[in-house]
């Protein structure tokens, strides 16, 4: 079991045990009392500050996004919003095909509707810049806007659950690449983006993924240079 880290204030120590537990033992078989022993706090401040399991998944699923968000902006800095974008969704296929305690946990969460709480909305700290960066590279193909846009928004999100626990249950039948470029191409079909943009992006994406190494641990996320 992972060394527990000192200094973080009670929420911090919560979460960061729940990472370690989850990704361990996985969601099913870690308890509040195994979260409140890792983290050497009484469990009625677990449930104080996440209420639920399930709260404590969403927010771990909601820091790995803005870690991996985060380290696909810097390391690929270069490259526009949506090669970034296309980038960040090649990279999240992989990390479900080779990473089994990360594949088993977003299976448990779609699968149970975990990821979604009722106050969150497309308009979210942790979305708000990279959707509405997006819908600048989308309107450049004549895509929606608006309401429009935050209607199909609302529409993927729930699209990239069922996809992501489709592939969960069937990732032995295809290809990572396969599964990774279906999607995307959905991802197109579903805003406007044209074939031809489509294309482009795409083999941009894929060149500069197959660069990257991911170290995934704990839910930790960062990207190295592929030897």
């Amino acid at each position: 079991m992972a060394n527990y880290e000192n200094g973080l204030d009670t929420k911090e120590k919560i979460l960061h045990a729940a990472q370690c537990l989850f990704y361990e033992k996985g969601y099913d078989a870690t308890t509040f009392k195994d979260i409140s022993g890792y983290a050497k706090v009484n469990q009625g401040l677990i449930v104080y500050h996440y209420k639920t399991k399930a709260r404590l998944a969403n927010a771990i699923f909601r820091e790995f996004i803005k870690a991996s968000m985060g380290s696909i902006e810097e390391y690929f800095a270069g490259a526009d919003m949506l090669t970034q974008y296309f980038i960040g969704d090649y990279l999240y296929f992989r990390l479900l095909y080779e990473n089994e305690p990360f594949r088993n946990f977003m299976d448990t969460c779609c699968d149970n509707g975990l990821l979604k709480r009722k106050e969150d909305t497309i308009k979210d700290d942790v979305y708000l810049k990279y959707y509405w960066a997006l819908a600048d590279c989308i309107t450049e193909d004549a895509g929606p806007d608006g309401i429009m846009l935050e209607g199909l928004l609302t529409v993927y999100d729930g699209l990239k659950d069922n996809y992501t626990c489709y592939i969960c249950h069937n990732f032995h039948r295809f290809s990572m690449r396969e599964a990774a470029e279906t999607y995307i191409f959905i991802y197109c079909r579903l805003f406007g983006i044209s074939e031809e943009h489509y294309g482009k992006k795409m083999m941009e994406a894929q060149i500069l993924a197959n660069q990257v190494e991911i170290e995934f641990q704990n839910f930790e996320y960062r990207l190295h240079k592929r030897k």
